[in-house]
């Protein structure tokens, strides 16, 4: 499983509810498997996973005074970032992986490795570590309570942690 509601902030969980999710849900994953992979992009075990649990959905985040980064919500659609994906390739050279897109969050394209790890990046200029987990990066992105790690590039945060 790739939430436990025992450790997810409640805000987080909140947040998935109310877009749609609930815990036993596991969707087909094929509408967006196939074009990526029409599009030369690599498809992951990682991504069907993250993926079937919650394709399809916008988080919204949790606006709290607390928190010090984005406001903007995240679709898990791959297909929402079309043309977002030109710097794939890129992000995967910096890391020396293969990642796969699994969405769009504010501006930048979601991506997944193989170790479930969620990124996201904007063009060459950043590239993120959302959480080492699914559970974490969606608590990055709903409750924003501390800056992603800054991987590459420099981002208005990247001298505040």
């Amino acid at each position: 499983m790739l939430i436990d509601k025992a450790t997810l902030r409640p805000a987080a969980w909140k947040a998935l509810i109310d877009a749609g999710w609930y815990p036993e849900r596991q969707i087909a994953t094929e509408r967006w498997q196939i074009p990526m992979v029409q599009e030369d992009l690599h498809w992951l075990s990682s991504a069907t996973a993250f993926l079937a649990a919650f394709g399809g959905i916008t988080v919204h985040p949790h606006i709290s005074p607390q928190m010090k980064f984005g406001r903007g919500a995240c679709t898990f659609d791959p297909l929402v970032g079309n043309g977002r994906y030109a710097y794939t390739d890129f992000y995967e050279a910096l890391l020396g992986e293969p990642l796969c897109p699994i969405g769009v969050w504010e501006q930048e394209v979601a991506l997944v490795n193989a170790r479930s790890q969620v990124f996201a990046g904007w063009e060459s200029d950043y590239l993120l570590l959302l959480g080492d987990t699914p559970q974490a990066a969606l608590e990055a992105i709903v409750c924003a309570y501390t800056y992603p790690v800054v991987l590459h590039g420099e981002t208005w945060w990247s001298n505040s942690n």
